[in-house]
C-alpha cells in the first residue's frame, strides 16, 4: 500500500478515526487527531455547532455537522492517529514536560502519545 493510500483509506485508521473518515473523510479524521489524538475530546449535538466552535474550525461546518450527528454528546478519547516516534526520545521527552509541570494532556499532545501512556510513565517515575 503506498503512503498516498495509506492517508485516504480510513480503514486503516484506528477507533474513532475510523468511524469519523467513514462520514467525513480521512483528512479531516487526522485534523481532529493533530488537535485532540492522545487525549479525550468532546463531540458536541449538532445543534449546538457554533462558527467559533473547535470542530467547525478544525475540519468546517459540514463535515462538523456530520462528525456531530455520529458522535454527538459523547466524549471519546482520540487516537493518535498515524504518528510515532522514537521509544527513548519519546520517554525522556515525556519526563521532561512533566518535571516542566505541563499537565497530562499537554505532555501528550506535544509528544504525540495518548494520555494514558502519560498517566502511566508519570505513576512509574514516582516509584
Amino acid at each position: 500500500m503506498t503512503q498516498q493510500n495509506l492517508f485516504n483509506d480510513p480503514v486503516t485508521l484506528p477507533g474513532v478515526l475510523a468511524e469519523i473518515a467513514s462520514v467525513a473523510d480521512s483528512e479531516a479524521a487526522l485534523r481532529i487527531a493533530q488537535v485532540c489524538g492522545g487525549g479525550r475530546a468532546y463531540f458536541p449535538m449538532p445543534r449546538s455547532l457554533s462558527d467559533d466552535h473547535w470542530l467547525v474550525r478544525c475540519v468546517g461546518r459540514d463535515h462538523a455537522v456530520a462528525i456531530a450527528q455520529l458522535l454527538g454528546g459523547c466524549e471519546t478519547e482520540v487516537p493518535l492517529g498515524l504518528a510515532a516516534g522514537n521509544r527513548a526520545e519519546v520517554w525522556g521527552n515525556i519526563q521532561k514536560y512533566l518535571e516542566q509541570g505541563l499537565s497530562v494532556d499537554q505532555v501528550a499532545r506535544l509528544v504525540g502519545v495518548s494520555s494514558r501512556t502519560v498517566r502511566r510513565h508519570k505513576s512509574s517515575l514516582r516509584q
